[in-house]
């Protein structure tokens, strides 16, 4: 497995190793046969990924995450920092919470899951908070 982080902002919620580590750690939780993935997380700000969501999904306008997946093992997942703030500020929560809560929902698009009807995100966050309890008891959080 290869995980790739590159910053394209200055602002950091956790370390690069632990956010490296933590990756891992979805990843092992979430996809069985995982050694010959890639997969790089760019974590930018709302202005970048907001020109990534207008130029390649045609919306024009900011968001948390996006995952371009280009096979079943290799795909680029976006993340604004920026937003990953704003969302914690608004449910009130820790940024390093909803920080890994978005790098789980990512991973999830990558293995499949769609979140573009009720139904779908309804049972896509559940498993995200699933995966995120688990993070917890295990005290990799």
């Amino acid at each position: 497995m290869k995980i790739n982080l590159f910053y394209k902002t200055e602002k950091k919620i956790i370390s690069t190793k632990k956010t490296k580590d933590l990756i891992v750690e979805i990843i092992n939780n979430l996809i069985k046969n995982n050694k010959n993935l890639e997969l790089n997380f760019i974590f930018t700000d709302n202005k970048e990924i907001k020109r990534f969501n207008k130029k390649f999904l045609n919306k024009n306008y900011s968001t948390d995450i996006l995952c371009f997946k280009y096979d079943n093992s290799c795909a680029d997942i976006i993340i604004s920092i920026e937003q990953v703030i704003k969302n914690a500020r608004t449910l009130r929560i820790l940024p390093r919470e909803e920080f890994v809560f978005v790098i789980i929902h990512g991973v999830l698009h990558f293995i499949g899951m769609k979140d573009n009807t009720y139904k779908k995100r309804k049972k896509m966050l559940k498993k995200g908070e699933e995966i995120l309890k688990l993070l917890k008891e295990e005290d990799i959080l």
